[in-house]
């Protein structure tokens, strides 16, 4: 193919609009989907109810931090409920009969999905119950 100078102006052309192009692009920013935003401001929203909770209740067995440590730690593999519930100075039982007062002041979805596996754990992780013979 004869390169002429019109022909190797357009070629050249065509490549600093190709370059041209190629530097507009605009980098892809990956952030959270705004449904993750909503759902992690709806769980702490559900937290502030539960943090009122333990202000007004006195006759807590353990405090607000106490608990947000084993709601936030019980899926954890390398931790099991009895080393948490030990850490945070409280038994199952106890912390059952939490949840269970805790469940029923809660509005948001994902929070009381979360009670409801913890306790779900700390009925499971609970000895079995010697029967009378």
């Amino acid at each position: 193919m004869l390169k002429t100078p019109l022909l190797t102006k357009q070629i050249k052309h065509h490549h600093d609009h190709s370059d041209q192009r190629k530097c507009q692009k605009k980098p892809k920013i990956r952030s959270r989907s705004n449904s993750s935003n909503r759902q992690e401001k709806a769980y702490e929203e559900g937290l502030k109810t539960v943090e009122e909770f333990f202000t007004t209740n006195n006759s807590s067995p353990i405090t607000f931090l106490q608990f947000r440590y084993i709601l936030d730690n019980f899926t954890l593999k390398s931790m099991n409920i009895h080393t948490l519930t030990k850490n945070a100075n409280t038994d199952l039982i106890s912390l059952m009969d939490l949840l269970y007062s805790i469940r029923e002041i809660v509005k948001y979805r994902q929070l009381k999905i979360r009670l409801s596996k913890l306790a779900q754990l700390l009925f499971q992780a609970l000895p079995p119950q010697e029967s009378p013979v």
